[in-house]
């Protein structure tokens, strides 16, 4: 399994998760991606990627493409907000 990754921010921060999604095959498309916040009293995320923290604490952010097989495939990042 691949490692989840943690980062430290503040606490009125703005974050851009940075992604490639690189198909398998050329027939192989991206029919979806949602971004997900396990607190958003703590931060929020857009569909862009944008993080915005809150509150101070510890969230993971998830990340879900599925493809046009509908096949998902999910990475998670977690967070350490802090004052």
């Amino acid at each position: 399994s691949t490692p989840i990754s943690t980062i430290t921010c503040k606490v009125g921060t703005t974050k851009k998760i940075d992604y490639t999604i690189l198909p398998d095959t050329k027939k192989l498309k991206i029919k979806e991606l949602n971004f997900k916040s396990s607190d958003r009293s703590k931060a929020t995320v857009d569909n862009h990627g944008v993080v915005k923290t809150t509150a101070p604490g510890k969230v993971t952010i998830t990340l879900t493409v599925i493809d046009n097989h509908y096949t998902q495939r999910i990475k998670k990042m977690k967070m350490m907000i802090v004052e």
